[in-house]
Order: structure tokens, then sequence, then C-alpha cells
């Protein structure tokens, strides 16, 4: 009996290690997409799509862990990595979308609700955003990006 202690903690401290990789790779993967999103020269339409992406996989990664304030502080490892990106994409994507004609709008909100990101942003962002709000978080730039996603506000 008096073993199994030790074994035990070495494998907690163990498991614990690996979730602190599988964080740091998923957040440098999602910091590589960010910079190509923001500096490469891309249609709008392709930075919303992959912004979209990226902030479903971010919210979906978030989710995993069952404690509220880790996940908290892996969107804050988020935020903070790519704040100068969401900054830099929200802003060029709200006006983009704001200038847009009504029958421009109609298009590029059925164009996409069909996405596959669209069901899964939908579920996600009012879960994120009752969340900080419950723990008192602050988002700051990714509840800026999150908000270019409100489709529902497309149409007026």
């Amino acid at each position: 009996m008096k073993y199994y202690l030790p074994q035990l903690l070495i494998l907690s401290f163990a498991l614990i290690l690996l979730q602190g990789c599988t964080m740091s790779k998923l957040l440098k993967q999602n910091r590589t997409e960010m910079e190509r999103l923001a500096y490469e020269d891309l249609s709008k339409k392709e930075k919303f799509d992959g912004l979209a992406e990226v902030l479903v996989e971010v919210m979906e990664s978030s989710l995993t862990f069952e404690n509220p304030l880790k996940t908290f502080r892996y969107l804050e490892k988020f935020t903070k990595q790519n704040s100068d990106e969401l900054k830099s994409l929200s802003g060029e994507l709200k006006p983009w979308i704001d200038e847009m004609g009504r029958g421009e709008k109609i298009s590029f909100t059925t164009r996409a609700l069909a996405r596959p990101y669209s069901r899964r942003m939908v579920k996600l962002v009012p879960r994120i955003q009752r969340m900080a709000k419950e723990n008192e978080f602050e988002l700051g730039p990714l509840q800026k990006a999150m908000l270019v996603y409100r489709l529902k506000g497309l149409i007026k």
C-alpha cells in the first residue's frame, strides 16, 4: 500500500504535464493560423471563415477542462498571444460587414450559415459568454472577435 502513493503522485504529475503540453501545442497551432489570417493577403470571406474556425476550435478546446478557471486560463493565454491579430481581424471584418448592402448581407449570412462552423459557433459563443459573466472573467479582444459572428444581427 505504501508503494501506491508515490506511483499515484508520479502518474498525476505526468498527466498534468501532458495536459500542459497539449495546451501549448494547441495554442501554438492557433497562433500560427491567427498570424496567417491577420497578415497574409486573403479575401475578407477567407478571413471571416478562418477566424470562425479558429474561434470554434479554441472554445471547444477550452471547454474540455472541467474547471472553469482552467477554461478561462486557456482563453486568456490565447487572447494574450493573439491580441493584436484579434484586434486587427475584428477591426477589419466588422466595418466590412457593416458596409454591406441588404442583399449582400442576406447572401453573406446564408453562405455563413451553410458553413460547418456555424452550428457549433451558435452553441459555443453564448455558452462562453455566460460562463465569463458568471465567473466575472473579462474576454477583451476575444469578446470583440466573437461579436463579429452574431449572424442574427447582420440583417436588420
